[in-house]
């Protein structure tokens, strides 16, 4: 069974078309759980839409008095009935075959303790400003991935999706926003190797979501170096403080930390593309050149 809940977000401007991105998709409705999970208490017409859009099988649950959005992603840990469960932020979207796609994957990769599918980046209006690149380009287990999550978060927080038996045996997120999320990530890949498909499953709006980006505000410097503590007690003694020293300098140099990779992404989309699609000329060592370059690029 899935438990998919939706994270309501800076308000109702996507929720309809975030909720029929769900709808859409073909796993029976029995072996779906739909939670919307909101900060406080919600407007009656954004509950009549949700209960329109949902076709009655969207449940809403306030979290009254929820003080940071740790909270919620936690409450929605506690609601979730499912054997996977998957976070979804309000002003993202799934593409269709999403669920069946990651359900095989999972079950192919029983070992795995979450998985996720490579990122398209999205406008306001639904345009496309560029695809994530590829961690690799074959479904399997993410190889040596501890160190690289640990160094930067590089992965949308609706991308993923986490068994729950992962949260019973090992918690659930603290810190606060962004820095809980990566934190959270960074622990389950501690325990459990991670599952991976380069096809895009998700659609994301960054600067629309707070639980997906830190902001360039102090406050969330300080999450992030709050995160950073925590991330590095994950991590091999000998490991740490060369990861967490390129951490800190990563998040320092990119205050607006994703906002300002996307514009610098959206530049090399084209020849990504490209290389996604097998062009002949930029395979082979040539590729992997292409691969470091653009690491290097994004940085």
């Amino acid at each position: 069974m899935w438990s998919v809940m939706i994270l309501f977000q800076k308000g109702p401007l996507f929720l309809k078309e975030c909720i029929e991105s769900v709808l859409a998709q073909e796993l029976p409705e029995e072996d779906v759980q739909i939670v919307l999970i909101a900060e406080g208490e919600m407007d009656t017409q954004v509950k009549e839409m949700v209960s329109l859009a949902g076709r009655g099988r969207v449940e809403i649950c306030e979290a009254a008095g929820a003080g940071e959005a740790v909270d919620v992603l936690n409450l929605a840990v506690k609601k979730a009935e499912g054997k996977f469960i998957h976070f979804l932020c309000s002003c993202d979207r799934v593409r269709p075959g999403f669920y069946l796609a990651m359900d095989k994957l999972l079950w192919q990769y029983s070992e795995a303790g979450a998985a996720f599918f490579c990122s398209s980046y999205i406008d306001a209006g639904g345009a496309v400003i560029c695809d994530g690149l590829p961690e690799m380009d074959r479904k399997g287990i993410l190889p040596d991935w501890l160190p690289q999550i640990a160094e930067r978060n590089i992965i949308p927080l609706s991308a993923m999706v986490v068994k729950r038996e992962v949260f019973r045996k090992h918690g659930g997120f603290y810190g606060s926003t962004f820095g809980a999320v990566w934190e959270m990530w960074t622990r389950v890949a501690k325990y459990y190797p991670i599952a991976y498909a380069p096809e895009i499953g998700v659609e994301c709006r960054e600067d629309h979501s707070s639980l997906s980006s830190p902001d360039n505000s102090r406050e969330s410097m300080e999450d992030l170096l709050l995160a950073m503590e925590f991330i590095g007690n994950q991590l091999p003694t000998k490991a740490q403080s060369g990861i967490m020293k390129r951490a800190k300098k990563f998040y320092t140099k990119n205050r607006s930390g994703k906002t300002k990779l996307l514009r610098e992404k959206a530049h090399v989309a084209g020849f990504i593309n490209l290389y996604r699609k097998g062009a002949p000329d930029i395979k082979g060592r040539g590729g992997m050149f292409l691969r470091k370059l653009f690491g290097f690029i994004l940085r």
